[in-house]
């Protein structure tokens, strides 16, 4: 797993909306808390009156440390117990977490509200942008659909160049930040769906594949030869992920 740093970044919506003064009281109380968070480097918090929100950034030194705090007891019963509400959280990259567009963005699209039936679309600057009328994942009931990945930088908007190695790598590099976008990782992916243009390269991508899918229990799979794939790409992965593991169905921290 990445061990680079990782933000946090969540919003609160309780039924009795806090006022600011009354936000920056509570904040006061958990400040002896945070200084004993090793894992955080920073921590900074809004709260948005006429929404009746407030929200709070955390920088983590690693991913594994972002995930054992969301996890932890203190944030699915202490911290829900102590402001009236579980918080909707996103795991985000470092770089644009002091974004004002980023925070706005997930601020004014409230979890599991994209529909009555709350499916919620899931974007990352840090995959390729969908090239069709297609979301890069959808979160619903529980589970992560990631749409298949090709071998696209998301930096240039093109294919890597290479064979199929390097677009393997480069489209299990896509997935993994999809993935991340949720706080998820690589092992809590259950089935995979693997599409070649040639079966020859089955064994070269099956070697990058098992790099990536460690954990003690790997996912489902099945892998097609087509007669083609978009942007004549030579493989393309879709997968299906767990996420009730650290969030409910709605997008809010906790466990039954």
């Amino acid at each position: 797993m990445d061990g680079g740093k990782r933000a946090l970044v969540a919003v609160f919506r309780p039924e009795k909306p806090w006022k600011t003064i009354e936000m920056q009281e509570m904040f006061k109380g958990s400040y002896p808390v945070f200084r004993d968070m090793e894992t955080v480097q920073f921590k900074s918090w809004w709260c948005d009156e006429e929404k009746g929100e407030w929200g709070a950034f955390y920088l983590f030194e690693t991913e594994d440390a972002l995930r054992d705090y969301v996890t932890s007891e203190r944030w699915t019963k202490v911290i829900p117990a102590k402001y009236g509400c579980a918080p909707t959280w996103r795991a985000v990259e470092p770089g644009p977490v002091l974004s004002k567009k980023i925070v706005t963005d997930f601020s004014d699209n409230k979890a599991g509200d994209s529909t009555s039936k709350g499916i919620t679309g899931i974007e990352t600057a840090l995959a390729p942008k969908a090239i069709g009328p297609y979301s890069q994942a959808v979160s619903a009931n529980g589970f992560l659909f990631v749409s298949g990945q090709l071998g696209i930088d998301p930096g240039t908007g093109e294919m890597v160049k290479g064979d199929v190695k390097e677009q393997t790598a480069r489209v299990l590099d896509n997935i993994s930040a999809i993935l991340a976008a949720r706080g998820l990782g690589f092992e809590h992916v259950v089935k995979v769906e693997v599409f070649l243009k040639s079966m020859a390269d089955f064994q070269v991508m099956n070697q990058v594949y098992e790099k990536r899918f460690k954990g003690p229990v790997r996912p489902a799979r099945q892998a097609f030869a087509v007669a083609a794939l978009p942007k004549e790409a030579l493989v393309e992965i879709s997968c299906i992920a767990f996420t009730t593991s650290i969030l409910t169905d709605t997008g809010t921290a906790g466990r039954q």
